[in-house]
């Protein structure tokens, strides 16, 4: 098995019922686990938190640390690529997500235009 680095929008998109997204263990950029239950909750109601909690679960969503050599990548790359400095407009989880995607030489799971 490898590892699948996750990111929010593909948590959210995940209870959108949205097909391409099935059958995954993974672990979260601790950014991101902060931050999906606000998507969620501000997106997807009444039960949006409840069924984000069903699916970490189930899907065995751990959460992956940041060390400070880790944050400083991070540091780096969001002034590179981040939404304030690069038509890319990649967010603080965006970057975070593929940061330790490649860091632990992982998979990204993500949601989008690219």
């Amino acid at each position: 098995m490898y590892l699948v680095v996750v990111d929010a929008s593909a948590l959210v998109a995940v209870l959108q019922n949205k097909p391409e997204f099935r059958d995954f263990a993974c672990a979260m950029p601790v950014a991101s686990v902060l931050r999906t239950p606000m998507v969620v909750g501000a997106w997807i109601q009444p039960d949006g938190l409840r069924d984000l909690g069903l699916l970490t679960g189930k899907a065995r969503v751990g959460s992956a640390s940041v060390d400070n050599d880790q944050a400083l990548v991070v540091r780096r790359a969001f002034m590179r690529s981040g939404r304030a400095s690069h038509p890319y407009g990649l967010s603080l989880g965006d970057v975070f997500a593929c940061a330790v995607a490649a860091e632990r030489g992982g998979r990204l799971l993500c949601e989008g235009n690219g």
